[in-house]
């Protein structure tokens, strides 16, 4: 895979859960990287980025003239669109289709690249289902063209009306594509959380907490708000670092830990050199869950979110979470009981009331803990591929 995001690590459990349960996977995607992953195939297939987000990619048609079109950053949104509706053919799609002879074929955001999969998916009759991960008409305010959204909107409709059947990964994401793009009968694919990685965060004594902060920069004696996810326009972050500036600027003992990466991380850098703020770079694994367990408040910003993974994994680790009322992270948190969603253009009040209250954000943090604890991978994941076997036995 390109990157390594949330639709990225849903993937790669969903792919270890088929394998393990003694299905075949074979993985189609765009651009560079490994032939394979864990004991699965990954066909490889040019591609270029989307103008609109720039984190997902177009795969590349074999007609030359589309070529040079979805390489036109001005003209690439029309483009996309008529290679998507118009189902381009791709040889290397279709021999690696015909050659593993799916029983059904699972098209993740299904844009140009699983228009490329339909042509198979048509002539074979063979049953589809589609997944819905990305939220690009959110995207569309900042460009300020008229009717762009409504555009994507027809655009999303006609793609993925191709599938049997269409999963969104909360109720909120659900309720636009059937509000938004008159889609029916969408259901829910959720998320589960690792409880084994994403610990308590009591499990980490107060001597090693102090150790890791002083060895990241942070000062033990400061509160900490923690930010995780990628550094992009998108996720709203100066919203967050203007409520932290003002807090830090009033006297609040306030820290600000960034962990990830991305586009406008030297900005960001730049905008908070006289404040302290600590920039963790990309983490993963164990290492991920313990800048989670360094954390006093987990704030997260997104307006875009179609789920949220990092709220569920913060809520694992008995953080309070602050979050914006935007679709998918609205889903995640009980608001007064496990955090705050945030319902105007600023999270200050919310963070005010919890730096200031050390009982709150326990009582917050251990209901949050709690409300995770029966959503596993487990659970999920079979869940899936009951719509599997579902679809595969109607067919």
């Amino acid at each position: 895979m390109p990157q390594i995001n949330g639709i990225v690590r849903t993937l790669e459990r969903l792919i270890r859960h088929l394998e393990d349960a003694g299905h075949e996977v074979l993985v189609i995607a765009m651009g560079g990287g490994p032939t394979h992953y864990s004991r699965s195939t990954v066909v490889r297939i040019p591609g270029e980025r989307f103008v609109l987000y720039p984190e997902l990619y177009l795969a590349l048609p074999e007609n030359w003239l589309l070529r040079q079109l979805v390489c036109l950053p001005p003209i690439q949104v029309l483009a996309s669109i008529l290679m998507s509706v118009l189902v381009t053919h791709n040889q290397a799609v279709d021999k690696a289709l015909r050659d593993f002879k799916p029983d059904l074929v699972h098209m993740v955001s299904p844009a140009t690249l699983c228009a490329m999969a339909y042509d198979y998916v048509r002539s074979e009759r063979v049953p589809c289902l589609a997944t819905y991960h990305t939220d690009i008409a959110g995207y569309t305010h900042k460009y300020r063209v008229p009717f762009l959204k409504t555009v994507i909107d027809l655009f999303t409709s006609v793609v993925y009306r191709r599938a049997q059947r269409v999963l969104a990964p909360s109720p909120s994401s659900k309720l636009q594509l059937e509000r938004d793009c008159k889609l029916n009968d969408v259901r829910i694919f959720s998320r589960g959380v690792d409880t084994v990685l994403f610990k308590h965060r009591d499990n980490l004594d107060a001597s090693q907490r102090r150790a890791l902060q002083l060895e990241l920069g942070l000062d033990p004696d400061c509160i900490t708000i923690l930010y995780a996810g990628r550094l992009a326009g998108e996720k709203s972050i100066p919203v967050l670092v203007r409520d932290f500036k003002d807090l830090s600027d009033a006297g609040h003992p306030v820290q600000l830990l960034l962990v990830g990466d991305g586009p406008v991380r030297s900005e960001l850098e730049q905008e908070l050199r006289r404040y302290p703020a600590v920039f963790a770079g990309f983490r993963q694994g164990d290492d991920y869950a313990r800048m989670l367990q360094l954390a006093d408040i987990f704030a997260f910003p997104s307006r875009t979110e179609t789920f949220g993974q990092v709220v569920q994994e913060a809520m694992a680790t008995a953080l309070p979470v602050i979050v914006f009322d935007a679709p998918g992270v609205r889903d995640l948190i009980r608001d007064g009981q496990t955090g705050y969603v945030v319902r105007g253009h600023s999270m200050r009040a919310e963070l005010e009331r919890l730096i200031g209250d050390a009982n709150l954000r326990t009582t917050l943090g251990n209901a949050a803990h709690g409300e995770v604890q029966n959503r596993s991978w487990q659970q999920v994941l079979s869940g899936l591929v009951g719509d599997y076997e579902h679809l595969v036995a109607a067919a």
